[in-house]
């Protein structure tokens, strides 16, 4: 039987009579990954996704396949009818773009099936640059084409899937129309004109207003605080407080307190009585960052809290009442995580009032043009120093060949490194492995010469990698060890770090920072360089410079 890897798209042949009647688990050999297989199925016209699915060639789906004509071409709407099954006949419109399928309502424009075979959320559509992209969200009975069982789907023109015992047809409507209400360019700090973030700039301006739950989804990076506060500041709450707490960052058993509080004498350290995020943010907005975290036991006490308006403290007896306003935000797809019980499905509707999605960098490079000017004069305002970066079409187009799996995030890291070694640092893929460090280029030198150099690219490509991993807060990372680095950092053009590295190293006011690490956690300058020194310790000689 022939077979495709799923992670490197390698084809194999594989023996049938090695592969037993419930399947088995094949290793590629190409890039070593694991994936189930099966017998494939005798030929059947048009089977419905669960007959499928028990026969499937491949129990795990194919994902990024594309269908349709070659050439692409933006698709703004599209219709998606059901053509068997039990709700043969209905159908629904995308409603900016968008469109979710399954037997729960949605939090946005929603078919909603009474097939029991198909997922509470089974499908969701987007429309795209490229056409239609359709995402099965990790459905229990799988969404197929033909025989195939599809993970995404990019549809150029109209297709048909099979979804638990019901099929659809999925049909691309023609181009917005000449004429209709361009979505506004901008909204609050957030930055870009594409199409993609317009539309994300009319649901945030719509939901604005109001006092309705928002959740913002979306990739690391992409700006979804800066969603959620530009939320509040667009709201009759603009004047109250605006809090934040990282479900993620939070240890599990100090969450409870962190939302709630504590009365003195509730646990070991409770010296004292402290306010919870809800009655700080009290008749402002309270924004829970990384919600897809949040332990599942403390998700009833979040939902009572967001239901009932009214909390207890941790250890305490007296209810409180609170009036908040909760936008939540997540890198996870809340919905696979309620097919899959690790979300309470009550809570998800409670958050998911309204659902906005942020666009990852790499579905709008158009913004690069915006983007990188406006981030080199953040980063001049931060360091208070001029920059010199020739920003030409050279420079953009080689970032737009880079896919940005960081985001907006990483692609300020990549100019702030940039700015102050003045030298593009590499772009480097997921899954790309590190360059090893050379050494026969060195062997030209003495000795004497070859170590010094050996030792300027360590604590160069150290001071790189710092200076992306704290977002150019390095001496707070550093803490009694910054002064050292500085000087390093003066070598290669960071003056601005010397600076930094004179005043208070406390952070600034709304900053994310890294922890502070201890002496034990990050090398002195002396073990830098002799830590370099010993990376070529059999070749170089370790006598002092």
């Amino acid at each position: 039987m022939h077979i495709r890897c799923e992670r490197c798209e390698s084809e194999h042949e594989v023996d049938d009579s090695l592969v037993g009647a419930r399947g088995t688990t094949f290793r590629c050999p190409g890039c070593g990954h694991h994936f189930r297989i099966r017998r494939p199925p005798p030929p059947a016209s048009a089977p419905s996704s669960r007959e499928a699915g028990d026969a499937t060639a491949a129990a795990s789906p194919q994902h990024s396949l594309v269908l349709g004509k070659d050439a692409p071409a933006p698709v703004h709407s599209f219709r998606v009818n059901v053509t068997a099954g039990p709700d043969a006949g209905k159908a629904a419109l995308s409603v900016e773009g968008r469109l979710a399928v399954g037997v729960f309502p949605g939090d946005g424009p929603t078919l909603q099936l009474t097939d029991p075979t198909v997922s509470r959320f089974h499908l969701e559509l987007e429309a795209g640059r490229t056409g239609v992209v359709v995402r099965d969200l990790e459905s229990t009975n799988g969404t197929f084409l033909g025989t195939t069982r599809v993970g995404d789907i990019i549809a150029r023109e109209a297709i048909e899937l099979a979804i638990g015992d019901s099929r659809v047809r999925i049909e691309p409507l023609a181009a917005q129309a000449a004429g209709e209400e361009i979505p506004a360019a901008a909204f609050g700090a957030l930055i870009g004109s594409s199409q993609a973030m317009r539309a994300a700039y009319r649901v945030l301006e719509q939901v604005a207003p109001t006092s309705a739950p928002v959740l913002i989804t979306g990739e690391t990076g992409t700006g979804k605080e800066l969603a959620a506060r530009g939320v509040h500041d667009a709201s009759p709450r603009a004047k109250a407080p605006f809090e934040v707490v990282d479900c993620g960052g939070v240890p599990s058993t100090l969450l409870e307190s962190e939302l709630f509080g504590h009365e003195k004498g509730a646990f070991t350290s409770a010296v004292s009585a402290r306010r919870g995020a809800f009655e700080r943010a009290n008749g402002g907005t309270l924004f829970l960052d990384e919600i897809g975290e949040l332990p599942l036991e403390m998700q009833p006490k979040l939902l009572r809290a967001l239901a009932e308006g009214e909390f207890r403290r941790v250890g305490g007896e007296k209810t409180h009442r609170t009036d908040v306003r909760i936008v939540a935000a997540t890198n996870r797809d809340l919905r696979r995580e309620v097919n899959a019980g690790r979300f309470r499905p009550d809570l998800y509707f409670r958050l998911a009032v309204i659902h906005v999605q942020m666009p990852a960098l790499r579905d709008r490079l158009d913004d690069l043009a915006e983007l990188v000017p406006a981030l080199l004069a953040s980063l001049r305002r931060d360091r208070a120093r001029p920059i010199e970066v020739r920003l030409d079409a050279d420079l953009l187009a080689a970032l737009a060949r880079h896919t940005w799996p960081g985001n907006v995030r990483e692609l300020r890291n990549h100019l702030e490194q940039l700015t102050i070694l003045h030298a593009p640092p590499p772009l480097v893929e997921p899954g790309d492995a590190p360059a090893a460090p050379g050494v026969e280029d060195l062997c030209v030198l003495p000795m004497r010469e070859a170590k010094q150099v050996a030792v300027e690219r360590f604590e160069r490509d150290y001071l790189a990698a710092l200076l992306g991993k704290t977002g150019g807060n390095v001496a707070r990372r550093l803490g009694a060890q910054a002064s050292t680095a500085a000087r390093s950092f003066e070598r290669y053009g960071g003056t601005d770090f010397a600076r930094e590295t004179t005043d208070d190293t406390r952070a600034p006011q709304n900053r994310v920072t890294s922890p502070s690490l201890t002496s034990d956690d990050v090398p002195s300058s002396h073990l830098i360089v002799n830590g370099a020194a010993g990376l070529f310790g059999l070749i170089f000689s370790i006598a002092p410079m």
